[in-house]
């Protein structure tokens, strides 16, 4: 189950049908972030770029992938710093290198609590469900069994309340409206 599969627009279009849809261009346009990376000279990170590549991992139902993804991104930043080899402003690149890495670091962690909040709520959808087919599995059969014996204790509260003094009255009225 994605995040994502319980919203849908008005003609039925589900937003993880989109989502999945849009996965590939998002690794597309990933990969030639990367290789534009590698040939320019300059410093700019392009951490930022691999962001949407780890909320993919939301689309996947296994949540190891988010790590592999994760760790794809780690990788293709460090990678970018080394090509090609004649970058003038160390500092400026190891500081976006590195703000890139914390970037994709925090995103990563915030789609696992994501997916750590999602299956927590599946399987307490689950336990509910399966409490209330419980319940009413049990007031049917319960309905059936207790069906004549309240009958009879109405009818009973009924020619008791018949020939009843004033101040019985109203407990036999109580019990009466309960049992009906």
């Amino acid at each position: 189950m994605s995040l994502f599969s319980d919203y849908s627009f008005r003609r039925g279009v589900s937003l993880g049908r989109i989502a999945r849809l849009l996965a590939p261009v998002i690794y597309l346009a990933a990969a030639a972030a990367f290789v534009a990376d590698l040939m320019r000279s300059n410093t700019l990170a392009y951490g930022i770029i691999y962001i949407p590549v780890i909320g993919t991992g939301l689309l996947y139902r296994d949540g190891w992938m988010l790590w592999l993804l994760t760790g794809a991104s780690l990788g293709l930043v460090v990678i970018g710093a080394f090509f090609p080899f004649q970058d003038p402003d160390l500092p400026d690149l190891v500081s976006n290198r590195v703000l890139s890495v914390l970037a994709i670091l925090a995103t990563a962690l915030l789609v696992y609590h994501a997916r750590s909040i999602q299956s927590r709520l599946a399987a307490e959808t689950r336990r509910a469900e399966t409490a209330e087919r419980i319940r009413t599995d049990l007031l049917s059969s319960l309905g059936r069994e207790m069906r004549n014996p309240l009958h009879t204790m109405i009818a009973m509260t009924s020619l008791l309340l018949a020939g009843a003094r004033a101040d019985q009255k109203g407990p036999l009225g109580k019990m009466r409206a309960g049992g009906q």
